[in-house]
């Protein structure tokens, strides 16, 4: 039997969520925007769909709308990070 390779195409995502403290072109602009295997982008996904001690029980998503575009760009680059993805 042969080994099955999955493969998984680049997934473009945005750092910044639409969020009332966040301007529309922050959220368009190429500065928001990277690509990430998919695989990542969905371990990403996960997190932001989870609930953590800090989201103060919210999903991560939800207490980050709440959050400055200075904190959630900031938390953006940290997870991404976290996850190996370089800036």
């Amino acid at each position: 039997m042969g080994v099955r390779k999955l493969i998984l195409t680049p997934f473009t995502a945005h750092l910044l969520l639409r969020a009332p403290r966040v301007r529309t072109e922050a959220i368009h602009s190429t500065k928001n925007v990277i690509t990430i295997p998919a695989d990542t982008h969905q371990e990403i996904s996960a997190l932001y769909s989870s609930k953590q001690l800090f989201s103060e029980g919210q999903t991560v998503r939800q207490w980050l709308v709440g959050q400055s575009f200075r904190q959630q760009r900031k938390f953006g680059l940290k997870v991404l990070r976290d996850f190996g993805v370089g800036e």
